[in-house]
């Protein structure tokens, strides 16, 4: 027993000397018999897991600001519905905050298609010649059906009431680290419809 509480006891006598605040990393040296400081982790080595670290939670925070196609359409629709029943044109009224949600090449199509004054069949992002009052008060939503490094086709549901409910597929891009729409169209045709009452760019 004077074995376990004297100095003899290796571990023991470690523990003392790291509580009594005496350099605990010449004890393992002397005990080892090694000539060298032991070092568990070497100093270029150490660096190097910091750095990774720093990476790992960099590219982590990266990926949570990434939201889903399917988020952004939802997202979209939800305030374009909000606009129209607001009574404001979304691509004059509100410019800036159409360009935060659709790629700039079809918000330039729309621009020139607007200046031109042509006469459009319909909602280009609604894909209808008319707009149900249930579409503006139902549920948006949305789910991606194929999703790429760069793009993603979105299927979004209009949740309206009975036979008002309308879905189209969006066509996403990824522009600087976010998703936006490139293209509409309708998912399916209602029978009294025909391709040609289709809005279309």
């Amino acid at each position: 027993m004077a074995w376990l509480e004297g100095e003899d006891n290796p571990a023991l006598y470690g523990l003392r000397t790291l509580a009594a605040g005496h350099d605990l990393s010449s004890w393992i040296v002397a005990q080892s018999g090694c000539q060298e400081p032991i070092m568990l982790i070497r100093k270029g080595n150490f660096l190097k897991l910091i750095l990774v670290g720093v990476l790992l939670v960099c590219l982590s925070a990266r990926a949570a600001a990434l939201r889903a196609p399917e988020t952004v359409a939802a997202e979209f629709y939800g305030w374009y519905l909000q606009t129209l029943d607001a009574d404001q044109d979304p691509l004059s009224d509100r410019y800036d905050r159409l360009n935060a949600y659709v790629a700039k090449p079809l918000v330039d199509q729309l621009v020139k298609r607007l200046q031109e004054q042509k006469a459009a069949a319909g909602d280009y992002f609604l894909q209808s010649p008319r707009i149900h009052g249930a579409w503006l008060r139902g549920r948006v939503q949305a789910v991606t059906l194929r999703r790429q490094a760069r793009s993603a086709d979105v299927l979004v549901t209009l949740d309206g009431d009975g036979d008002a409910k309308h879905e189209v597929v969006l066509t996403m891009v990824l522009d600087n680290g976010t998703w936006k729409i490139r293209h509409v169209n309708r998912a399916a045709l209602d029978a009294a419809e025909s391709s040609i009452s289709r809005a279309a760019i």
